[in-house]
């Protein structure tokens, strides 16, 4: 796990919260494949993915006026690693809990009883 909350963690992006309308269009002629330097909010992630596949031209980019241009493989991208920082501090609070939880021997109960003597 550590290697993988690493990377996630390398991929250090700022959020920012778009406000603006989405809209899908194609590449101008010469136009370079943009570079993330924020991450959007998760469901304007979502909306835009959707919106590139409903046109069926995965080649198109994703335009926001307040935040610039996405293709659909950053987009997926930013989502990944959204997802995977939710569930890297999901996984730290289930951590820190099993850390912290004392069992007392009388809550132990059956089917349980065998394993009492166990410690974490």
């Amino acid at each position: 796990m550590d290697v993988a909350k690493s990377m996630v963690d390398a991929l250090d992006l700022e959020d920012v919260e778009v406000q603006g309308s989405l809209s899908v269009r194609p590449f101008n002629v010469g136009q370079r494949v943009p570079k993330i330097t924020k991450i959007l909010q998760l469901d304007k992630i979502h909306e835009a993915i959707t919106a590139i596949k409903a046109k069926g031209n995965l080649n198109l980019l994703a335009n926001w006026s307040d935040f610039g241009y996405a293709t659909l493989d950053l987009l997926e991208a930013m989502a990944r690693v959204l997802e995977a920082r939710n569930r890297f501090r999901l996984v730290q609070f289930t951590l820190d809990w099993i850390d912290g939880v004392e069992w007392h021997i009388k809550d132990v109960v059956h089917p349980f009883t065998d394993v009492c003597d166990y410690t974490k």
